[in-house]
């Protein structure tokens, strides 16, 4: 989220220096390209650009219906439907606030994101935002706080309850603890550490396991702990892990390698290819992979199959691809040279 950042503020700088006299020429493509949701085919149709705003749309996430998806837009979320129509406003930030990495519910009703507040920044916001997790009602209810000074917020299979990263520092930008909290607010710790961080949980099928990551000077690694209460063990090195919607395999990530290991029994190792950030489909047979280019590749690590993007273009937003319901179309949010702002 910080690359993130640091790269926005260098893009409304650039937009600043844009609107002077002789600052590019026409025959010359822009220095100051935005983010859009674009949407592409994982058997070859596409890509589809469905945004075209001034400011950069990122993190779409589909509904549990398929219709309808949510993004952030600037500091706002918005939605659309999943052909790019019907774009309106869902929450607006208050000033010195950015609503990032929304993302749905299992029954459609509510929307979980991340709130920064800058407000106490003096110059560079992104070494002392304070971060908060908030719901919102799908049909536009107001924001609801759930846990101040908390990140990464992943809904339960039956949407009923959140697991996030709290405890952390608005200077440092670490998560010292793992919650399991209600969406009104009512909270348990399963790990907390006093040196490190502890980052990116991810709820098993059967909403009885959380996987996270713990960090430290030795590098990070996957544990492991029931969502009723604490007590950990590790189960392998890497980071960002994501437990397949079967349960027989974890998905994460070791110096952007991807790395697939057994959900049960003894964890076995298979390493499928580069990814900075991957998502399951619906039915856990697939998942895409985004490092410089959009990848999809089978449950077992086989039939890595590249979808685009050409090497020119500026890259991908820091978020996984969004699956469609039905699992043959995929959101994600990209820039190219040939898409300044509006």
């Amino acid at each position: 989220m910080w690359a993130r950042a640091a790269c926005t503020t260098f893009v409304a700088l650039a937009a600043g220096a844009a609107v002077l006299p002789g600052a590019w020429s026409s025959a010359e493509p822009p220095i100051n390209p935005n983010f859009d949701i674009y949407s592409i085919g994982i058997h070859g149709a596409g890509p589809r650009q469905l945004t075209t705003d001034v400011a950069d749309d990122l993190s779409p996430s589909v509904s549990p219906d398929g219709t309808t998806i949510v993004y952030s837009r600037g500091h706002d979320l918005w939605l659309m439907n999943s052909d790019g129509t019907n774009q309106r406003l869902l929450a607006s930030a208050p000033a010195h606030e950015e609503y990032v990495q929304p993302s749905w519910s299992a029954d459609g009703r509510f929307i979980v994101f991340t709130a920064w507040d800058y407000s106490s920044c003096i110059q560079w916001p992104y070494h002392c935002a304070d971060p908060s997790v908030l719901i919102v009602q799908a049909d536009g209810g107001g924001p609801r706080l759930v846990q101040s000074r908390a990140i990464h917020p992943r809904w339960s299979p039956r949407g009923q309850r959140l697991v996030l990263a709290g405890d952390v520092d608005p200077y440092e930008i670490e998560p010292t603890s793992i919650y399991v909290q209600s969406v009104s607010g009512n909270g348990t710790l399963l790990a907390h550490v006093g040196s490190g961080s502890l980052s990116t949980p991810s709820w098993s099928p059967d909403g009885l396991r959380v996987v996270y990551t713990r960090t430290n000077e030795r590098g990070s690694a996957v544990y492991i702990v029931r969502s009723d209460r604490r007590g950990s063990r590790r189960l392998f090195r890497g980071a960002r892990p994501e437990w397949s919607p079967h349960g027989d395999r974890i998905a994460m990530e070791d110096r952007s390698r991807l790395i697939l290991i057994r959900g049960h029994g003894r964890p076995r190792a298979r390493r499928a290819g580069w990814a900075n950030f991957f998502s399951w489909n619906r039915s856990g047979t697939m998942l895409a992979l985004v490092d410089w280019r959009l990848a999809v590749i089978r449950r077992d690590g086989r039939e890595f199959r590249p979808l685009c993007c050409a090497p020119q273009h500026f890259g991908f937003g820091d978020d996984a691809a969004a699956w469609s319901r039905g699992g043959g179309t995929l959101f994600y949010a990209y820039k190219t040279e040939s898409s300044p702002p509006s």
